[in-house]
């Protein structure tokens, strides 16, 4: 099975449970971290297929794709883990969620935009380069965007070089 253009960074992949279910795949690409952004197994959430695989460590973020579902309070674990992940260099991410549309472009676009200093519109070309269908609901588009308004990354690195001229 191709998984083509999922790659948003070059350790950082989004996809959806198909992605998340080829073990072929993810060996091939040396996927060792997999943020699953769905709720539990038992509430209608995707299953971690190979949580008991030693060589892959999950994160579960339970987002449900509603309109009433907030962002912010899930964002902090999937923020540290893609970091811890980026930081140890050992292994990519996969960050999915059902249909690899709306939860697991959120999460991404998020993370661009608060550790990368991304714009939202940035953030979500990215995602959407990898993933053309990528497109988070509208109210988690409304969350990213109050999102992108309060990020201070990009402040602080013009402020950093306003310093260093």
């Amino acid at each position: 099975m191709s998984h083509k253009n999922a790659i948003v960074l070059p350790w950082l992949f989004i996809g959806d449970k198909k992605c998340a279910r080829d073990r072929q795949w993810l060996r091939s690409l040396n996927i060792r971290y997999v943020v699953n952004t769905t709720p539990p197994r038992t509430e209608g959430g995707v299953t971690n297929f190979f949580e008991k695989d030693s060589d892959l460590e999950y994160l579960r973020v339970p987002l449900r794709d509603l309109q009433s579902e907030a962002l912010a309070p899930r964002l902090p674990p999937a923020m540290a883990f893609l970091e811890r992940a980026r930081i140890r260099e050992d292994g990519a991410v996969l960050v999915h969620c059902n249909e690899g549309k709306s939860r697991s472009c959120a999460v991404i676009c998020a993370y661009l935009i608060q550790t990368h200093g991304l714009q939202l519109e940035q953030a979500l070309r990215a995602v959407r380069r990898a993933r053309p269908q990528a497109m988070p609901n509208d109210a988690f588009l409304a969350q990213l965007t109050k999102l992108d308004k309060h990020s201070t990354v990009g402040d602080e690195a013009a402020a950093a070089a306003a310093a260093a001229a």
